[in-house]
């Protein structure tokens, strides 16, 4: 998950070095490179044209959601919608697949920018659902009894 978020938000150079972190550091390491990367860049999260952030942070907080509740679940998951998302994005460029298949997506409503404005209603329902699943999945993460599990 951490390679994904480097590899969306941050040019090459300080993707390869976060990734070279966790390889050799471990996983813990290379959360604070990449929160150090982050915060130095925060700038580039902003930007207007999105770039498919917002496809980045709702798979993230569904990751981070699924993990809070069923950690063993959390890859199949997120590859699932990963592989969902192509899958459609495919299919539907082939033949006529119904729109609100299409609509399942992640993919499908993400604007080819700079070409095309940003649909913001759409990136703010990304937006929230990645936050919205992140909080649950955080508290629930919180509140887990681990000792018993």
């Amino acid at each position: 998950m951490v390679a994904g978020i480097a590899k969306a938000v941050l040019d090459d150079h300080a993707a390869a070095e976060i990734m070279a972190d966790r390889v050799f550091l471990g996983h813990a390491d290379a959360a604070m490179q990449l929160h150090r990367v982050l915060r130095d860049k925060a700038r580039r999260l902003a930007d207007p044209d999105l770039g498919g952030r917002e496809v980045v942070v709702a798979l993230l907080g569904i990751g981070v959601g699924v993990f809070g509740f069923a950690p063993r679940l959390t890859s199949l998951v997120c590859w699932a919608a990963v592989a969902w998302a192509f899958l459609i994005d495919m299919l539907g460029s082939a033949i006529k697949v119904n729109h609100w298949v299409m609509d399942t997506s992640l993919l499908y409503h993400m604007a080819l920018a700079p070409a095309i404005s940003p649909n913001w209603t759409i990136a703010g329902v990304y937006m929230a659902i990645g936050c919205l699943a992140a909080l649950l999945g955080g508290w629930r993460f919180i509140s887990r009894d681990l000792a018993s599990s």
